[in-house]
């Protein structure tokens, strides 16, 4: 399923998760979707190909599979990452939790029993067209779909290309390059006065 981005509900959608983010006790999240990248509405945002996203997010849009934990022992690297499912079953999204920590502070894993909230994402994203979506198609799959992440920060925007600013250097051959023309200038035109005056 592809997400329609430009009539998420976002701040909808913001605000339930600042709740979540409380109730299971973790530091952040990210909802990533699918979009069509042919879009020309999509272009302001920036995108990932769906290749460089992490195996379990890529699993969990492919194959519904839910992650909790770490392959680690590190506790702070914890996350659950669990696919958001409309009423028919698919794919809408993908959760990530980020950083479980226990009342007292102190980094801990995320548990099956956090999973449950995945289930109450879904039923706020699926329902009240808080984030429509449109089935894709083969094509639309293989050729302009991406990923974009939603965060507390909203969606990131792509980097605003500036126009380059002149070093020094270049600022002070400008100023030599006019103060040697302005002097050009004057001397041809007291050349050219002193010719006249002949």
């Amino acid at each position: 399923m592809l997400a329609d981005i430009h009539n998420t509900k976002i701040n909808t959608i913001q605000s339930f998760m600042s709740q979540i983010t409380r109730l299971v006790g973790c530091e952040t999240y990210k909802i990533h979707m699918l979009i069509d990248t042919g879009s020309s509405d999509n272009s302001d945002i920036e995108t990932c190909c769906f290749d460089e996203i992490g195996p379990r997010i890529r699993s969990a849009f492919l194959s519904t599979v839910s992650h909790y934990g770490s392959d680690t022992e590190d506790a702070e690297a914890s996350e659950m990452i669990a696919p958001l499912l409309n009423s028919q079953g698919e794919v809408i999204a993908v959760l990530q939790l980020l950083n479980k920590s226990s009342n007292d502070g102190f980094p801990i894993q995320f548990s099956k029993e956090d999973l449950q909230y995945s289930t109450l994402v879904s039923a706020l994203l699926s329902g009240g067209d808080n984030l429509p979506t449109k089935k894709a198609d083969t094509l639309e799959w293989t050729e302009t779909v991406a990923i974009v992440s939603l965060t507390e920060h909203g969606f990131k925007n792509k980097p605003k290309v500036r126009p380059a600013l002149p070093n020094q250097a270049t600022m002070k051959s400008f100023r030599n390059l006019h103060s040697t023309s302005r002097r050009n200038t004057m001397k041809s035109m007291r050349n050219l006065l002193s010719m006249r005056q002949m």
